[in-house]
């Protein structure tokens, strides 16, 4: 199957191959979000007609490739040794049964694994544990499922050149003359909205879905990017006021996309830090190492509110939305941060913790006891 190369972004062919025979290894496309001083342009996206709608899943992103004798499952997540994507096809045999009577060889699928009734965090105990553990733990949890939204091969012929919504069309099409009258077992078609995209935003977070995905109609699969107003999610999210209460340690080992890239290493045996990618040659003396944990930097940030006895209850840690800049400031000056009161965006708080925390700016308009418990139940 010829394809273009350079449209999904694909690794180094002869090492993808040599690994995973026949396999595209496709670098996933980023999904926008509207920044904080565009949160009003909601409207005059979701009425402009260029764009449908997807329901987002609160699971993880995974790629399944069908050739003619095996499978395949990418997720977007690195293996540190091979700098390919990881591959966890194993975990979810039920999935591949399902998904190898339902679509023909060559045939590469994209969306989300999840839980029904359960958190991404669900989906991380099984997708990260080893073949047998994963099993096991399905056999407690339920099974997982695969939520497809987009498709970039069909039996064979790529549809890199097609855009976004004829791609859909193509998978629509091709689930309800194939796959509507068989028991789809774990498997699972996202529907597409195309008018009052506004009001069904708010109807899928209300009844409890991560949000909805807006995606441009006449727009392209992007692979390896992350373009403005192409794709935009819309998730189910919250302002807190919360107080910094403490900071961690940075994550020792680096662990992102941009592994073949990545500037911060450490040498295993003398415990060198350099800041340049090792040579070929060296790269096995080393792992990579975060940028926080390379400058001595903390890591996250502890945060909590007060309740009515003025005790302080911890709410977990935050640390997306902190610059490196931010990150060396309360490293050098941690006393001065310390009860400083701060605006967290979450998706909501589970086991008193936020969830997917995000720090958005300093309120040095508020004092302590405004950070309160109650505050978070409004």
């Amino acid at each position: 199957m010829k394809i273009n190369r350079i449209q999904i972004n694909l690794f180094d062919k002869d090492k993808v191959e040599a690994a995973y025979p026949g396999a595209w290894m496709v670098e996933p496309q980023g999904i926008w979000q509207l920044p904080k001083n565009k949160q009003a342009k909601r409207q005059d996206v979701c009425t402009s007609g260029e764009y449908f709608g997807q329901i987002k899943k609160d699971g993880f992103y995974y790629s399944f490739e069908i050739r003619d004798d095996r499978s395949y499952l990418f997720g977007r997540k690195k293996s540190v040794s091979t700098g390919m994507f990881l591959e966890k096809i194993e975990n979810v045999p039920h999935i591949e049964k399902s998904m190898r009577r339902l679509f023909p060889n060559n045939t590469v699928i994209l969306g989300e694994i999840y839980l029904p009734g359960g958190r991404s965090n669900d989906v991380t105990k099984i997708m990260n544990c080893k073949k047998d553990k994963a099993i096991s733990r399905q056999k407690e949890t339920g099974h997982l499922w695969f939520y497809i939204y987009d498709i970039l091969s069909l039996d064979g012929v790529p549809l890199l050149d097609k855009n976004n919504l004829d791609r859909y069309n193509i998978l629509a099409e091709y689930w309800t003359h194939h796959c509507v009258d068989n028991n789809n077992s774990f498997i699972e078609i996202a529907a597409d909205y195309h008018y009052e995209l506004d009001r069904w935003i708010d109807i899928m977070i209300a009844n409890d879905e991560e949000g909805m995905v807006l995606k441009r109609s006449a727009g392209m699969f992007t692979s390896g990017s992350k373009p403005a107003w192409e794709t935009i999610k819309f998730k189910k999210e919250k302002y807190y006021d919360v107080l910094i209460i403490g900071t961690n340690d940075p994550t020792m080992v680096y662990t992102g996309s941009e592994i073949d890239t990545w500037g911060y290493w450490q040498n295993i045996i003398t415990k060198e830090k350099i800041d340049t990618r090792p040579i070929d040659s060296e790269l096995k003396s080393y792992i990579p190492i975060t940028k926080a944990y390379y400058y001595g930097w903390i890591g996250s940030i502890n945060v909590g509110v007060v309740n009515q006895d003025g005790r302080m209850l911890p709410f977990g840690s935050v640390s997306s939305g902190l610059s490196d800049e931010l990150l060396k400031e309360i490293s050098d000056n941690s006393k001065d941060y310390i009860y400083r009161p701060i605006m967290i965006r979450a998706m909501d708080i589970e086991d008193q913790a936020f969830r997917h925390g995000v720090f958005i700016d300093f309120r040095d308009d508020l004092n302590a006891s405004d950070c309160s418990y109650e505050k978070l139940k409004d």
